[in-house]
Order: structure tokens, then sequence, then C-alpha cells
């Protein structure tokens, strides 16, 4: 018997892990889920990106995701669950942490778990900003005196966020009333939407995954945004506290002002 998964399926649907078993014996190999109702003991399943599968000395399947770790028993057939191996521990896959200097608290970005802030200095307490896939996050902590500027993206910069927050950690920049996050909708003017993607010239977006934002050490309110990959159409975008200009997939501001 062969088990497989992964992080993304035609067959599965949204935010249901692909995770499957095959008799690579049989004269027409089947595959069949080993996840949710009808294949697993209560419909029990797994975060929905995986990344490793093992066995233990009885045989129970092992199961390493963006979300932890599972355990299935009786894997060979759908008798058989899956079990959160975690316990209190809140497992996920970071990309980016900021810390902001004048609150003394910081701000993480994560894979599915969007982005989040600490909710005061050496608080366990961290409260989410925006879902999805979190990647970028930064703190202007000088920002217009004595506040703070926190700027967060999720993936492919579908949308950069900033919240301005005051030297006691309240939020005094007006509230999101367009979607779920907490901070307002930067406008990258680079490409003439109110998102900061790029696209080609099909009008598809070709910002990548992970595309990144910087700021300046010495001058923080100066942002670098490296949308997308290096085409005649496509630079590097630097610009003054909210207005842009670009480059490609890995950025570095030195500590000189421009």
């Amino acid at each position: 018997m062969v088990y497989f998964s992964g992080d993304e399926s035609e067959k599965a649907p949204d935010f249901t892990v692909p995770a499957y078993r095959v008799d690579a014996t049989a004269s027409s190999p089947q595959f069949t889920s080993i996840v949710g109702p009808g294949f697993a003991a209560n419909g029990t399943t797994t975060h929905s990106d995986s990344r490793s599968l093992a066995f233990d000395a009885k045989g129970n399947l092992i199961l390493a995701s963006d979300g932890g770790v599972y355990l299935r028993t009786s894997p060979e057939s759908s008798a058989g669950g899956w079990q959160f191996l975690n316990g209190n521990l809140s497992n996920f896959q970071s990309y980016t942490v900021a810390y902001d200097s004048l609150n003394k608290r910081l701000a993480i970005a994560g894979q599915d778990n969007g982005v989040s802030l600490q909710s005061g200095r050496g608080s366990p307490r961290w409260n989410a900003q925006v879902g999805a896939d979190g990647i970028n996050v930064a703190f202007n902590s000088k920002f217009m005196g004595n506040n703070t500027a926190f700027y967060f993206s999720w993936d492919g910069l579908g949308t950069v966020y900033r919240v301005v927050l005051n030297s006691n950690g309240v939020v005094i920049s007006p509230p999101n009333t367009s979607s779920g996050a907490t901070g307002v909708q930067v406008n990258c003017s680079y490409v003439g939407y109110s998102n900061c993607t790029t696209y080609d010239s099909q009008g598809n977006a070709n910002s990548p995954f992970s595309a990144p934002i910087v700021l300046n050490r010495s001058d923080p309110s100066m942002i670098a945004i490296a949308p997308g990959p290096i085409t005649p159409e496509n630079h590097v975008y630097v610009g003054f506290q909210t207005t842009y200009t670009w480059f490609s997939h890995r950025l570095i501001v030195s500590q000189e002002s421009p």
C-alpha cells in the first residue's frame, strides 16, 4: 500500500488536504482518500497543507503539516480516524516577524494563518489582522511623531495594509470597512490598481507568492516593494510613506538615507 499527500489537488475541495492510499499491486490501482466523511472515523481530517508522512512502530500514519502533526489509526481502512498531536502548541509556518520598538511588541505573518499582532508587551495573546497566507510584516516606529505605522500583506501582494498606532498601542487610523482586515488598504500607484499585484500583458497576476516589502532602517518612511519578475515593463519601486516604485524577488535596503 502506498500513501501520499500534498497541498493542492484538483479533486480535493478547498481547504481539504489531498491525502490518499493506493494498492500498487492491484491490476487496476484505485486511489482512495484517507480523510473526511466516509474515509475516516467521524469524518476527521487534518490541516490542508501537508508536508511529510511517516509510520510509527504501531503502524499508525503520522502526517506533518503547516498546522502541526496528526496521527491516523488504521490507515489501511476507513475505520481509523485522525488525532491532533500538538497538545497546547499553536504551530504554523511563519514567514516574517517584525518588532515595534515604540510599543515593544511583535507581529508575525504565517502560512494559512494570516497576520497577527501581539496584544501587548510580553503578552501571550495575539490579535488577528488578516487571514489567508500572511507574507510581510513591518513597523515604522517613527511615524509622524510618536506613532507607529504597521504594514502587512498577504501572498502575491494582493493587498497591502497599514495600521497607525499611538505610543500606547491604540489604533488611531481609520477602521477598514471594505474587508476583514484591520488596516487601511495601501494604494500602490505603480500598477494603477488598488492592490499592489503586477500583471502581465494578458492581464494575469504575476507577482510572486512571497513578494517582499522592506523599510529603510535609517528612514523607515522609505519603502521598497518587489511586486513582480524582472521584465522590460517591471522595475523596482521605492517610495515615500505610501507612494511607491519597484524591483524583483529579494530586497535589501541600505541604512543610509536615499
